[in-house]
């Protein structure tokens, strides 16, 4: 592990993969070169534009399911939060007998060209290796819901229907699968990230560019606990797509935390006066640890790991001796992160897992109309006899 002071923070990066080495290159290029960057970004920027722009023009068709369909995406890499208001979604649906199927590409799982049944909506299927991460926390939050993993969505969805009801298909990170309909297109954007909206990657975070926003059916602008936090972003998505639009405000809150070997729940309150540690591979870590350091938690190590990073046992010994040697008393994690480690965590271990609340601080009433609109199939009502 390597430090540097950040902030008065002790900030390590964890980098043993070749994907964290990658991340350390392109922040070294950043600041060196960005020309470099700029210059890579064009054909990035050419192959989205011209690909969104034949499906735009109805030159290649998309195809539907026979269930309405929600996507839940974004345009940029690193986390806007789309994992909770996946849950968020699937919860709203299941409170109004909706029966759901959530599909999702479960990045970095074993065997990526199978078709998996994460949960079947009564009990988890395979683990987390074979699922992904962020799928096998969905699916484990979302009781009832059932959960599969595949590259092809539209051909994942007839498997899905081939074997499960359902009334409605959610998409985790759909935005850019366009071969598949949808009925409705949420895209996330992180309202604290204006600097990642200014390029394309690798110049800057976007997957592609913000005039893909067109197809949006709602913008949700996440972490914006305040309109004049969120109102640099909003300009600029107004200025690429010539619209006023009215998004959805979303934040994030931490609402408790539990003990991950014992599963033992405890008010965040009780570890103000506690020296901590904090740990997390996921797409925006530095957003978590500001929201623990917002908490009142006393941090003395921040440990960043790549995002979807398999930990191992070593990885563990690692955070053991850091908190040895700096007289750590408890250690913070995210419930992402929790799945990964369990196998590798000890009873004695003060490893608490962080528990999020998705909170919708304006447009509630357009987001619940928009679900509620959806062409929903006429359940057929049997007599009892």
């Amino acid at each position: 592990m390597r430090g540097q002071e950040a902030h008065g923070f002790n900030v390590t990066t964890h980098s043993p993969n070749r994907i964290a080495v990658g991340i350390r290159v392109w922040r070294w290029l950043e600041g060196t070169c960005p020309w470099l960057l700029l210059l890579c970004s064009g054909p990035v920027w050419l192959w989205t534009t011209i690909r969104r722009e034949v499906y735009r023009r109805r030159w290649k068709s998309t195809r539907k399911l026979s269930q309405p369909v929600v996507s839940v995406g974004n345009v940029t890499i690193g986390g806007t939060g789309k994992t909770p208001f996946v849950i968020w979604l699937a919860h709203r649906f299941q409170e109004a007998g909706r029966k759901v199927a959530i599909l999702s590409r479960g990045y970095g799982r074993r065997l990526p060209s199978e078709y998996v049944i994460v949960s079947d909506g009564k009990q988890m299927q395979v683990s987390w290796q074979l699922s992904g991460d962020e799928p096998y926390l969905i699916a484990q939050q979302c009781p009832g819901a059932i959960v599969a993993v595949g590259s092809n969505r539209y051909e994942l969805g007839q498997w899905v229907n081939a074997r499960f009801e359902c009334d409605c298909f959610i998409l985790d990170d759909g935005f850019q699968h366009l071969q598949l309909h949808r009925d409705l297109n949420f895209v996330l954007l992180d309202a604290r990230d204006q600097k990642g909206l200014d390029g394309i990657f690798p110049a800057g975070h976007l997957r592609e560019p913000l005039r893909s926003l067109m197809d949006a059916t709602a913008i949700v602008l996440t972490r914006a606990n305040s309109s004049d936090v969120a109102k640099p972003v909003l300009t600029q998505v107004n200025h690429a797509v010539g619209l006023g639009y009215e998004p959805i405000y979303v934040n994030f809150l931490l609402s408790s935390c539990w003990h991950l070997a014992s599963g033992m729940h405890e008010s965040v309150d009780r570890f103000r006066n506690q020296r901590a540690l904090v740990f997390s591979g996921i797409g925006n870590p530095q957003a978590f640890f500001d929201d623990v350091k917002a908490a009142g938690i006393d941090l003395v190590e921040e440990i960043q790991f790549a995002d979807h990073f398999p930990y191992s046992a070593r990885d563990m010994e690692e955070i053991r001796k850091v908190m040895k040697e700096q007289s750590i008393q408890v250690a913070f994690t995210t419930e992402k992160d929790a799945v990964k480690i369990a196998e590798w965590v000890r009873a004695e271990d003060p490893i608490w897992v962080m528990s999020v609340e998705l909170k919708i601080s304006q447009g509630a009433d357009m987001l619940l109309q928009l679900m509620h609109g959806l062409p929903w199939k006429i359940k057929r009502e049997t007599s009892r006899a």
